[in-house]
């Protein structure tokens, strides 16, 4: 994709809205969700009962 932007097939703003801030809102969605699962199965796992 960014082969098409260096030689002017697609414009820079339209790299941007349609691959760049997708792919960065997603990532760091996911990467939040693993971290609270994460640490949510640390402190449901350290509870004595």
């Amino acid at each position: 994709m960014l082969f098409l932007v260096v030689t002017d097939v697609i414009w820079w703003k339209a790299y941007l809205l349609q691959f760049v801030l997708p792919a960065l809102l997603g990532n760091v969605t996911g990467g939040l969700a693993l971290v609270a699962a994460l640490g949510h199965a640390q402190v449901i796992g350290g509870k004595e009962e």
